[in-house]
């Protein structure tokens, strides 16, 4: 379903049974900060690692394509920039900037493109707002979009090179040393060669790219494959299966799935549509699909830039990670102004009807254990099981009834705990065996037999070990957050 505009803190999307409150999850999309002084003459916006190896998030290099004037942004995870570095009049006259790895080096480096000379240059940025030249080439001049991507068995950035015009492709992997390689792209039928109106890739979010023809709103997904004697080729990998939202801009990122997503923007209505897909290595079968998961209708409709990095997060932990979520900074040069917002996975917790776990993790024989559950269904029975070779049931508490209103989930609670009250204790007796025991919840309709309840949904199971000395042990994890394009539990 559509969402509220950003500006409002969106709130995501969650699978509540029906008739039941949807829980207070945080929002997976909103503002951090918004800018009303901003040059208005920007062109060009590109995002990347340009300060010191500290700071985990991306900066940005702000150019102006009519006077030359560059200017280097860093970036504080919580919407603040800070710029470190100017190089007014550098050179005016570039089409195209597009970021990489093309060299070794702790920063982001830059492609930029003159589409009227053809002149191309590869540049490495310092950390200090400088540029240092690497190469230069002559190009031909008819590349309409340029875009990067992931090459098998290669650290550095691969170019892909489109003329709409005459409907060419070329793919070409950079070898770090300056020298790029052209490797054959597979024909595909599903659309003419002239007909992608925008190419989006990026070597930093994704190992595809992204192909949209915004005439007839139909898209496809292409990547550089490699066949048993270890060739490369660019090939076709999935193509929209259903009709595409209409969009002006297409912005490439990872925006919370195994495979990058995009961004789909159309200015006329100012509608931002986040689209999936598949390339068919995962289980379901290849396709991009739309069902309007996560689509926002009141974007403002005057946004002329709009850039994907890491500008925020809420857990340094989550950086450790190669492939962070794209963040989006908005652009409208008209106003001069700027607003950066986080973005996570749409549904990055997953609403279950029973939910929960057990403290302390081991206990001794006498002692007491409590049990922390939040249910969105109604009342339940804990039964208790020692695990052996079967299940043996060896208590059941009856007819636990629910707090009334079900238990917030917080962003760090996968980290920190949840903090819910207990829902209810039980006693260890004292001539119970030392061993491994599990708390099951199920249902009241449910049967007795061990076996009830088996939907990993409608249940909560938890490990420990009752015995003379505190030992910690391994137990049922729960409640799954996506972070940084992982998966972690609690």
């Amino acid at each position: 379903m559509p969402r509220s505009t950003i500006s409002s803190g969106a709130v995501s999307g969650v699978d509540a049974p029906p008739g039941h409150p949807q829980p207070p999850f945080p929002a997976n999309f909103g503002s951090l900060s918004f800018f009303t002084n901003w040059r208005k003459t920007w062109t060009h916006i590109v995002p990347g690692k340009f300060s010191g190896p500290a700071n985990p998030y991306d900066g940005l290099l702000l150019y102006d394509s009519n006077s030359g004037d560059i200017e280097f942004c860093s970036s504080d995870g919580q919407g603040g920039i800070l710029r470190f570095g100017s190089l007014p009049g550098w050179r005016p006259g570039w089409t195209h900037i597009v970021r990489g790895r093309f060299h070794y080096g702790l920063y982001t480096d830059l492609l930029f493109y003159d589409q009227v000379t053809g002149i191309a240059q590869v540049y490495q940025t310092d950390g200090e707002g400088g540029l240092q030249k690497m190469w230069e080439y002559n190009w031909p001049t008819t590349w309409t979009h340029i875009a990067t991507v992931r090459s098998i068995g290669s650290d550095f950035s691969g170019l892909v090179l489109y003329a709409q015009a005459l409907g060419q492709i070329e793919v070409q992997p950079c070898n770090g040393n300056g020298k790029f390689t052209s490797i054959p792209a597979v024909p595909n039928a599903g659309a003419p060669p002239t007909a992608w109106t925008h190419v989006a890739g990026d070597f930093f979010s994704t190992a595809e790219v992204f192909f949209y023809d915004g005439v007839n709103q139909y898209a496809e997904v292409w990547q550089i494959v490699e066949d048993s004697d270890g060739n490369h080729t660019f090939a076709f990998a999935a193509s929209s299966q259903t009709t595409m939202p209409a969009a002006t801009d297409v912005i490439a990122g990872n925006f919370g799935t195994e495979h990058t997503t995009v961004l789909l923007y159309d200015r006329p209505t100012g509608t931002g549509s986040f689209v999936f897909y598949d390339i068919g290595d995962s289980g379901p079968p290849a396709g991009i699909n739309f069902q309007g998961e996560e689509q926002y209708t009141t974007l403002p409709t005057t946004l002329d830039i709009i850039v994907a990095g890491d500008f925020w997060g809420s857990d340094t932990e989550d950086y450790k990670f190669q492939n962070g979520f794209s963040d989006l900074l908005f652009y409208d040069r008209t106003d001069g102004t700027a607003q950066f917002c986080f973005h996570e996975a749409d549904k990055m917790i997953v609403c279950r009807s029973y939910e929960g776990y057990a403290n302390p993790s081991s206990v001794v024989q006498g002692g007491t254990i409590q049990f922390f559950v939040n249910s969105r269904v109604g009342a339940y029975r804990i039964k208790i099981y020692l695990q052996a070779v079967t299940q043996n049931l060896m208590a059941t508490i009856d007819d636990v009834l629910p707090i009334p209103t079900p238990f917030p989930i917080g962003r760090q609670d996968y980290r920190d705990g949840p903090s819910w009250p207990a829902a209810a204790e039980f006693q260890i007796p004292e001539n119970w065996p030392s061993g491994l025991y599990l708390a099951r919840i199920e249902w009241p309709t449910m049967g007795d037999n061990a076996g009830g309840g088996d939907d990993s949904s409608k249940r909560v199971e938890r490990l420990w070990r009752p015995e003379q000395t505190i030992r910690r042990m391994t137990f049922r994890l729960w409640c799954g957050r996506k972070i940084r394009g992982a998966n972690r539990r609690f």
